[in-house]
């Protein structure tokens, strides 16, 4: 496929839910990422997988990271998804983070996160494909989620029926 405008466009109109992806940096700096492309593996072992833009900021960090967590969002974490895609921004802001007892920043009000000890990671193209292993889950209080649509960020959690 040569139309790269158009392919985007496709994915555009895939409703897909959105994470953060953190970690630290051996100097102990918190690092992360917005995700949409993020998924389930397998259930045994529990393996889920997210995928890293090669020229992100923190390709560096994840590349060499031997664990990290994800935190998937609710609608009112819109602007701090919008951040953590940006380049540059100080992305980690007093209060919407704790530390998991992992020493792992996580999204303190996220509907659930995964704490994942890294398995391997292959090339994607321009992206990294990063797997992880579920070495523990954190459920926070329900309530509805949210997804990347149309280039909008939507949420979601009321019954289609």
């Amino acid at each position: 496929m040569s139309d790269v405008a158009q392919f985007k466009e496709v994915f555009s109109r895939y409703p897909a839910g959105v994470v953060i992806v953190t970690t630290r940096a051996a100097d102990g700096a918190a690092k992360g990422f917005t995700a949409s492309s993020f998924t389930s593996v397998s259930a045994k072992p529990p393996l889920v997988l997210a995928c890293l833009n090669l020229t992100a900021e923190c390709y560096p960090t994840f590349k060499t990271a031997e664990k990290f967590a994800i935190s998937i969002l609710r609608p009112h974490h819109q602007e701090l998804a919008e951040l953590f895609a940006k380049r540059g921004a100080e992305k980690f802001i007093d209060g919407h983070f704790v530390d998991s007892h992992h020493g792992l920043p996580v999204v303190k009000d996220a509907l659930a996160t995964l704490i994942c000890r890294k398995q391997d990671h292959f090339p994607g193209g321009d992206h990294v494909i990063i797997v992880g292993e579920v070495t523990q889950t954190l459920l926070g209080d329900p309530g509805h989620g949210m997804v990347h649509y149309e280039r909008k960020f939507w949420g979601v959690g009321d019954s289609a029926a």
